[in-house]
C-alpha cells in the first residue's frame, strides 16, 4: 500500500456525530459554492482549457511505430541561434539579466545534534540570510577564474576534477572551464540524500495524525475535494489561501513549480504534491549520457506518472524486446527506451567496448540504449513501466520484474 493511502486512513473507525453533521454541512456549502461560481469559471478561469492543454498531443512518431517519437514542434539544437556553446549561452543569459539574483549562499551560523527517542541523532544547521549575487557579479567571478586556469594548465589536454558540495563557487568553476575548454570530472561529496519529496509528506502527514480529530477529518475533506476539482481542470483558490497555505511555507511559499528528476517519483506522492504545493509537479528523465534531460513532463498535464515527451533536442525509439514481451506494436506501445540526438554522448572516456556496447547504430541513427522500458501514452508522453536489469527469467521461461516484486 502507498504512503499516501496509508495517510488518507490515518482517520479510523465512524467520527463522532458533530463531526459527521459539521463535514456534510461544508459539503452542502462546497456544492452552493459551485454553483455559484460555475458561470464565473467557464468565463474568465475555464477548466476546459486546462483539460485542452493536458491531453493535447505532445509528441509523435515520425515514421512507423519502431521509428523515432519526435517532439510536435520539431528538433531543435540551439535554444539561442548562434549560440552552440555552454558559454556562449552563458554570455547570453548574462546580457538577458544582467543584475538579476544568479546565485544565493546562506552562512553556517551553527550545527546542533538532535537526539530523538528511538536514540537517532539529526543533525540541523542553523543558517543565516541569503547573500546574493547578480548575473554580472557572476560573470565577472567566472573570468578572473577561466584566465587562472588557463595559466595554470599544463600538457597538450589539461583536465580539472571539481571535489564539492552544491555551491555558488561549484558553479563559476564549471563555467570557468567551459570558457577555457577544459574537461571536467566531478566527484560528489556527498554520498546520497533522502528523497525529498518524500520527506516533505512525510512531515505533513505526521503533523495531520497528531492533529485533533475534527482538524484530521478537516483536511482529508478538502484535500479530496481539491484533489477532484484539480483533475476536473479548476482551481481552489480558497483552499490554497486558507488550508494549504501553512503547508506551502515548508518550502518559503513562494514555490512556482517542481521539477522532480534523479529517481522515479510515485504517482500518488506527486499528487499529494500537487495538491499541497499548490503549484505544478511534474517529472524529467534523463541520464548522464544524454547530457541531462531527455524528457520533461509539460506543465499543463494535469495527469501523473510520466515524464512527459523527449525534449525538443533528441528523439526516443522504443525497441522490441521479444523476450520480455514488449513491443512498440503492442498497445500500448512498448519497449527499450534508445535515445538519439545532438545532446548525447559521444561514448565513455577510454572505455571503447563499453561505447560500443551502450551506444549502437538503430534504424539509421546513433542511439543510447538507455536500459529503461518505456510506454508511450496517446499524447506522445513517456512513462517509464520497468528496467531489463530488473527483469530476471525464471525456470519455466517467465520473466518476473524484481522491482515491481520489491513494491
Amino acid at each position: 500500500m502507498s504512503a499516501l493511502r496509508i495517510y488518507l486512513q490515518v482517520v479510523k473507525g465512524s467520527s463522532p456525530f458533530w463531526i459527521r453533521i459539521l463535514v456534510g454541512i461544508l459539503r452542502i456549502w462546497f456544492f452552493i459554492y459551485d454553483c455559484l461560481n460555475y458561470i464565473p469559471y467557464q468565463l474568465f478561469n475555464s477548466p476546459v482549457e486546462k483539460l485542452r492543454k493536458s491531453d493535447a498531443t505532445k509528441a509523435q512518431w515520425v515514421d512507423a511505430r519502431d521509428g523515432p517519437i519526435r517532439h510536435v514542434d520539431g528538433l531543435k539544437t540551439e535554444q539561442f541561434p548562434g549560440k552552440n556553446t555552454v558559454d556562449k549561452v552563458w554570455r547570453h543569459i548574462v546580457e538577458l539579466y544582467d543584475e538579476s539574483p544568479a546565485l544565493g549562499t546562506r552562512q553556517l551560523l551553527a550545527v546542533h545534534h538532535e537526539k530523538q527517542a528511538g536514540g537517532r541523532v539529526f543533525e540541523k544547521w542553523e543558517l543565516g540570510e541569503y547573500e546574493w549575487m547578480s548575473y554580472r557579479e557572476v560573470e565577472a567571478k567566472v573570468s578572473v577564474v577561466a584566465a587562472g586556469l588557463k595559466d595554470l594548465a599544463t600538457g597538450d589536454e589539461p583536465k580539472v576534477v571539481i571535489f564539492a558540495e552544491t555551491r555558488a563557487h561549484w558553479l563559476i568553476t564549471a563555467l570557468a572551464c567551459f570558457r577555457a575548454n577544459i574537461p571536467i570530472v566531478t566527484v560528489y561529496a556527498t554520498l546520497g540524500e533522502d528523497a525529498i519529496m518524500d520527506r516533505i509528506f512525510k512531515a505533513v502527514s505526521e503533523e495531520v495524525a497528531a492533529s485533533p480529530r475534527i482538524m484530521q477529518e478537516l483536511f482529508k475533506l478538502n484535500y479530496e475535494r481539491k484533489r477532484a476539482r484539480y483533475q476536473e481542470g479548476y482551481c481552489s483558490p480558497f483552499l490554497d489561501r486558507i488550508i494549504f497555505k501553512k503547508i506551502r511555507k515548508l518550502l518559503g511559499g513562494q514555490l512556482k513549480g517542481v521539477l522532480s528528476g534523479g529517481a522515479p517519483l510515485n504517482a500518488e506522492t506527486q499528487r499529494f504534491m500537487n495538491i499541497c504545493m499548490c503549484c505544478p509537479v511534474v517529472q524529467g528523465y534523463g541520464l548522464t549520457e544524454t547530457c541531462g534531460a531527455a524528457c520533461v513532463a509539460d506543465i499543463n498535464d494535469l495527469s501523473t506518472g510520466t515524464v512527459g515527451p523527449p525534449v525538443r533536442c533528441c528523439e526516443i525509439l522504443l525497441r522490441e524486446w521479444a523476450e520480455g514481451g514488449y513491443s512498440p506494436f503492442n498497445d500500448p506501445p512498448r519497449g527499450e527506451i534508445l535515445i538519439s540526438g545532438e545532446n548525447v554522448s559521444p561514448g565513455y572516456f577510454k572505455l571503447p567496448e563499453k561505447t560500443d556496447e551502450e551506444f549502437i547504430m538503430y534504424k539509421g541513427k546513433r542511439c543510447f540504449c538507455t536500459g529503461d522500458i518505456g510506454e508511450k501514452r496517446k499524447d506522445g508522453s513517456i512513462i517509464i513501466v520497468d528496467r531489463k536489469k530488473d527483469l530476471v527469467k525464471l525456470q519455466h521461461g517467465e520473466y518476473v520484474s524484481l522491482a515491481k516484486v520489491r513494491s
